[in-house]
């Protein structure tokens, strides 16, 4: 009996499995799956080296450390010198063949003045920064730039570059750009949705869904503000199906302010649908009605023609020319374009053409 049991809930547990790696996973979900491993072969084991133990005598022998030599400089240019004989008979000893430094009692070189740089770096001026790094390289070339500096020059250029490129939509110089950044800690938020707009544009839908993915599922050390969060999910409406940004704004229900946030989106995410629907061949089925009444209801309130033919095309798809004909007029009436008076004309066809089919119909009684 146990034994059966047992059996029963691993056929159970591989079935599960078997089920859930047939279900379509969501981009936006769900990473890519990572690539297979490559197969090594094994190595074959190495006979054991035997070396001899290394003394103290026979290590290299280093000098002294910054620190070391600092004590020395201290004292020469103090005028020190019993304690700067005292220090450098310590350092020979300690470092046999040590010599006193050549330039121990030259003055101490004046720190270069970044002042001018820092200005011209809040100007963005990074012609003027690359020319003022040179003067100062050719005073001092031994002199380089603060860490800080350096660190903070390098962002801004970044920086500078992809909004640049995206400005002019240069998608592939924006990309370049910013290879550097990473979606999952980034803290300028814009940043990351130039990138995206850039892998968007260029169809790569691996590193789009990527940054997405990492924009919105952070961990908490790095979470953005849900404004951004909001942002970010309505933007992926451009860029996915509704369903996976369905997906995504169901893990973020439970969440109040996200979910007030988010209130229009299923709206816009049913106009996309039946957008979809009107322009694909293939797809024949009738959306959900709720989602139509939803979308007639705020078509009514918003008064928009685009809203209003939209569900005209629609209707005319599932061969409803009654309801497309309202529309298109609704629409004709806002908005009279030629686009609204060609589906007008075509819901009247329909409407002709189903009065003729129930006239010949053979269930039709003709009166005497």
């Amino acid at each position: 009996m146990t034994r059966s049991i047992l059996f029963a809930s691993v056929c159970a547990v591989c079935l599960t499995g078997t089920a859930r790696a047939a279900d379509p996973a969501s981009p936006l979900l769900t990473p890519a799956p990572a690539a297979a491993p490559v197969a090594t072969t094994p190595k074959m084991a190495q006979p054991a080296v035997i070396t001899q133990p290394v003394t103290v005598s026979e290590k290299a022998v280093a000098g002294p450390d910054a620190i070391e030599l600092a004590a020395l400089y201290y004292y020469a240019r103090s005028k020190e010198e019993a304690r700067l004989k005292a220090e450098f008979a310590r350092l020979q000893y300690k470092y046999p063949g040590f010599e006193m430094p050549s330039d121990l009692y030259q003055p101490a070189a004046k720190p270069v003045d970044e002042s001018k740089l820092w200005t011209l770096y809040g100007k963005d001026d990074f012609a003027g920064v690359d020319a003022e790094l040179a003067r100062l390289a050719a005073e001092r070339p031994e002199w380089k730039p603060s860490a800080d500096f350096q660190a903070k020059l390098a962002r801004k250029k970044m920086r500078f570059a992809v909004t640049t490129a995206v400005k002019s939509r240069n998608w592939q110089s924006a990309a370049a750009a910013g290879a550097t950044i990473d979606p999952a800690t980034e803290k300028e938020v814009d940043l990351v949705w130039d990138m995206i707009d850039a892998y968007s544009a260029l169809g790569d839908r691996e590193r789009l869904a990527r940054f997405y993915r990492a924009l919105m599922f952070r961990d908490p050390a790095h979470q953005i503000p849900k404004a951004a969060l909001i942002a970010t999910i309505k933007k992926s409406t451009r860029d996915f199906t509704s369903e996976d940004v369905r997906g995504v704004m169901a893990v973020f229900a439970a969440d109040p302010v996200i979910s007030a946030g988010l209130a229009g989106v299923a709206t816009d995410l049913t106009r996309k649908a039946v957008a979809e629907f009107n322009t694909d061949k293939s797809k024949t089925e009738p959306l959900a009605k709720a989602d139509i009444d939803a979308l007639s209801a705020a078509a009514t309130e918003g008064k928009a023609p685009a809203d209003f033919s939209l569900l005209g095309w629609y209707y005319l798809k599932i061969k409803e020319p009654a309801n497309a004909g309202a529309w298109f007029r609704r629409a004709i009436e806002v908005e009279p374009t030629v686009d609204h008076a060609k589906g007008l004309y075509l819901a009247l066809m329909g409407q002709a053409r189903d009065q003729r089919r129930r006239t010949n119909s053979p269930s039709f009684t003709r009166m005497p």
